[in-house]
C-alpha cells in the first residue's frame, strides 16, 4: 500500500506538480552543540503494527523526569509541560506526523550514506512512514530539520539522558516530503498530507512554509481536516503580514513563535490566518547524533513553535481522545495566555500556548488522583543481524530490552508477524530464513512488561538472496 501512495493526487492535481516549493521556514534557525546554555552556539495490546492508537501514551508519572538538560528546555518551562505530565490520558497512543525532511529514527547504512539514530529518540514509539522524495519506505533524515522537530514533540522522557520532548510517549509516524536542501514540491507535500491521514495520524506538523496558495496543497488540507486530523502550519520566518501556505488555509492551524520572556518573536509573520503562539526562540532538542550533526542542539523559528503546538495537542488528544480536532483546538485557544492585545490578534493569534490551563477546557479531564500505575514502556533493540546484510539459512537475531520493573516477554517478528517468543533474558532467537521469499524482509522486536506497557523496536531489514 505504501508503495503506491506516492501518487495520491497525481492524476487529479497533474497542472500543478512540481511547479511550486514548499520549504523548511529556515531563515531564523540556529544550531549548536550543548555545553552549558550559556556556550551554546548558533543557535497495549500486542497488535500494535495494526492498530497503531494501541500504543500505551504515557502523559505523566508521579515523580519528575530526570532527564539532564531539562533545565536548560526554557520552552517547556514556560509552558509547564512538566505539570501537563502529571495529568495522564488514557492508554490510547496519540499519532503525530512528522511531514519534514524525514526523521532519525533508525541506525541505517546504504550506498548513499549512513544514519545514526537521533538522539534521546531510542525510546520513541515510530510507525512506519513513508519517503516521498526518494520513493521508498525509508524516510531517513539527510538535513536534520525534522529530526529537531521529532524531538520537541517526542523525545524520551524519565531516562536520565538529555532532553525531553512536549509529548514524550506518543507515536511518531515519519513522514519525507522534504529533500537534503529542506526543499519540496506541493504536490510532494500533498501527497503526504493524505499518506499521513490515511495512517492513523491525529495530529499532522508541518513546520515548512511556501509563498503562494495551490489547490493542492489546499485540498490534502480539507481532506485530513474533514477525517479529524489536526493540522498544525508554521507562520514563517520573514516577520511579515504576507500569508504563507499550508498556515494561511482555513484547515491548518497557523503557529506564530515566541521568545523567552514571551513576547512574540520579531521574524515571526502575522496575519488574519494566525491561530496560536509557542516558543520558538532557542528551543534545545535532538540532533542527529552523526556526521550530520551535534547530539543535541538549539532551533530558533516556527518550526519550533509549531512542533511544540503539535506535542500540545497530542496530550490533549491522548486525555480526551473523543474530542474532534475542532474540539481539541477550541481547548488551546480557550486556554491560550493572551501575550499581545486581549483576545485574538494578529500577532500571536488567541495567545500563548498553555498546555496546563487546556486540561479542564472543553471536555479535557483533569485527574483525580496524581498517583499513576507504572506506564513507563520498555526499551528495546534487535542488535542483530545488522541492517542490510544478506542472510541465509537459521539465521541468530539477538534483542536487548530493559524496563524500570521488568521485561515479561519479547517477541520477534519478521513482516509483522510473530514468529517467536521469550520471557527470560537474554533474548536470543533463531529465524528459519529458508521459507522466506528472496528479498528484503523486515525484522522488529516487542517487548512488554508486568504492567502490559508494550514498545515495538526500530526495524531492521535484512536481504535474503536468491
Amino acid at each position: 500500500m505504501r508503495a503506491t501512495s506516492r501518487n495520491y493526487l497525481a492524476q487529479a492535481f497533474s497542472s500543478v506538480i512540481g511547479l511550486l516549493l514548499l520549504a523548511a521556514p529556515a531563515a531564523a534557525e540556529q544550531r549548536g552543540y550543548l555545553a552549558p546554555r550559556s556556550a551554546v552556539t548558533a543557535a497495549p495490546g500486542f497488535d500494535v503494527v495494526a492498530t497503531p492508537t494501541r500504543y500505551p501514551n504515557l502523559v505523566c508519572r508521579a515523580t519528575g523526569p530526570n532527564d539532564p538538560l531539562l533545565k536548560y528546555q526554557t520552552h517547556l518551562k514556560v509552558h509547564e509541560a512538566g505539570e501537563a505530565w502529571k495529568l495522564q490520558g488514557n492508554a490510547n497512543g496519540v499519532v503525530v506526523a512528522i511531514l519534514d525532511t524525514g526523521v532519525a529514527y533508525e541506525y541505517w547504512s546504504d550506498e548513499s550514506g549512513s544514519y545514526a539514530l537521533g538522539t534521546d529518540l531510542a525510546g520513541t514509539a515510530f510507525l512506519p512512514g513513508y519517503d516521498f522524495v526518494n520513493d521508498d519506505a525509508e524516510p531517513v533524515d539527510d538535513n536534520g530539520h525534522g529530526t529537531r522537530m521529532a524531538g520537541i514533540i517526542a523525545a524520551e522522557a524519565f531516562n536520565a539522558l538529555g532532553v525531553a520532548g512536549v509529548a514524550p510517549d506518543c507515536v511518531l509516524l515519519p513522514v519525507k516530503v522534504l529533500d537534503q536542501k529542506a526543499l519540496g514540491s506541493y504536490s510532494r507535500i500533498a501527497s503526504g498530507i493524505i499518506y499521513a491521514t490515511d495512517h492513523g495520524a491525529r495530529v499532522i506538523n508541518l513546520s515548512l512554509t511556501g509563498p503562494a496558495h495551490a489547490a493542492v496543497l489546499e485540498a490534502a488540507v480539507d481532506y485530513a481536516a474533514a477525517r479529524g486530523v489536526v493540522v498544525v502550519a508554521a507562520a514563517g520566518n520573514s516577520g511579515s503580514d504576507d500569508p504563507t501556505y499550508p498556515a494561511a488555509y482555513a484547515n491548518a492551524i497557523a503557529v506564530a513563535a515566541t521568545t523567552e520572556s514571551d513576547k512574540i518573536a520579531s521574524f515571526s509573520n502575522s496575519g488574519a490566518w494566525l491561530a496560536l503562539a509557542a516558543p520558538g526562540v532557542d528551543v534545545l532538542t535532538t540532533g542527529r547524533g552523526d556526521g550530520g550533526g551535534p547530539p543535541y542542539v538549539t532551533t530558533t523559528g516556527t518550526s519550533p513553535a509549531t512542533a511544540f503546538v503539535s506535542g500540545a495537542f497530542a496530550l490533549v488528544l491522548s486525555a480526551a481522545p473523543q474530542l474532534s480536532g475542532t474540539a481539541a483546538l477550541a481547548a488551546l485557544q480557550r486556554s491560550a495566555k493572551d501575550i499581545d492585545t486581549k483576545g485574538w490578534d494578529p500577532n500571536s493569534g488567541w495567545g500563548r500556548v498553555d498546555v496546563v490551563a487546556a486540561f479542564g477546557a472543553s471536555g479535557v479531564p483533569l485527574p483525580a488522583s496524581t498517583t499513576r500505575p507504572d506506564r513507563r514502556r520498555p526499551r528495546v533493540r534487535v542488535t542483530a543481524p545488522r541492517r542490510n546484510v544478506p542472510v541465509a539459512g537459521n539465521v541468530p537475531v539477538d534483542v536487548t530490552a530493559s524496563d524500570n520493573v521488568g521485561v515479561a516477554m519479547v517477541e520477534l517478528l519478521v513482516d509483522d508477524v510473530v514468529v517467536a517468543r521469550d520471557t527470560a533474558s537474554p533474548f536470543q532467537f533463531i529465524w528459519d530464513s529458508a521459507g522466506a521469499a528472496p528479498g528484503k524482509h523486515t525484522l522488529r522486536a516487542r517487548a512488554a512488561d508486568a504492567a502490559g506497557n508494550v514498545r515495538l523496536s526500530a526495524p531492521v531489514r535484512v536481504q535474503v538472496p536468491e
